[in-house]
């Protein structure tokens, strides 16, 4: 029920907030900003995200795993590095230039022990950056939002097939209290990959603590 273009998302007026999942830089990686919008009636929320993959490993990954790598890349929703692992410099680069395209990103959260030296070049590149370890509580949190939203279909992710096959490998664990503890499909040693859903979890935990906080956005920013 929304089409948002990704120009049209930068002029609207969201506090975006960044996450991203740097845990296994040899494979699949993700950045993700997150952001809320009242459309007048309701709160939607909005989640962009992009991955990225070392060329070197891109076509057996491909053609073992099934990942359709080459795919998302010609659709604009993957990034190749040219080295062995994903380099920290395209993922700061791709946050550069959706604030360049006009998002306002208030910050970025991360586990600060899977990359010390991707967080000091996000704050040379003037990014407020905050340190999100992964801790399970949190982690639950931004998935019972998602899977909140997701229901009342007030949740949009501009159609990105790469995040609808991550979204598909994800399976959850009820725990007690209504916390959840989600996982991938297949286990640890499968081939199924979930990175950008858990960049999503992790940029949208920022973005709903922040809910209710300086209603006027577009201040906030001037």
């Amino acid at each position: 029920c929304y089409d948002w273009t990704i120009e049209e998302l930068a002029r609207l007026p969201i506090r975006w907030y960044g996450g991203a999942d740097l845990s296994r830089l040899h494979d699949l990686t993700a950045a993700a900003l997150y952001g809320v919008y009242n459309d007048g009636e309701k709160d939607v929320d909005i989640c962009i995200t992009h991955a990225f993959f070392p060329r070197v490993n891109a076509q057996k990954k491909a053609n073992d795993d099934g990942i359709p790598l080459f795919g998302w890349q010609s659709d604009g929703w993957l990034t190749m590095s040219n080295t062995p692992t994903v380099l920290y410099d395209d993922i700061v680069k791709w946050f550069i230039e959706m604030r360049q395209k006009g998002f306002k990103i208030a910050a970025v959260g991360m586990d600060r022990k899977f990359g010390r030296e991707f967080m000091l070049k996000m704050k040379q590149a003037k990014f407020k950056m905050i340190d999100q370890p992964q801790l399970f509580y949190l982690k639950s949190e931004g998935f019972r939002r998602i899977e909140l939203k997701v229901k009342n279909k007030e949740f949009y992710y501009v159609h990105s097939d790469a995040y609808e096959y991550c979204v598909s490998n994800v399976r959850a664990i009820e725990k007690v209290d209504d916390a959840v503890q989600y996982e991938k499909l297949d286990g640890d040693g499968g081939t199924a990959r979930i990175d950008l859903f858990d960049g999503s979890v992790f940029a949208c935990i920022p973005a709903v603590a922040n809910l209710g906080k300086n209603k006027n956005v577009m201040a906030y920013f001037d």
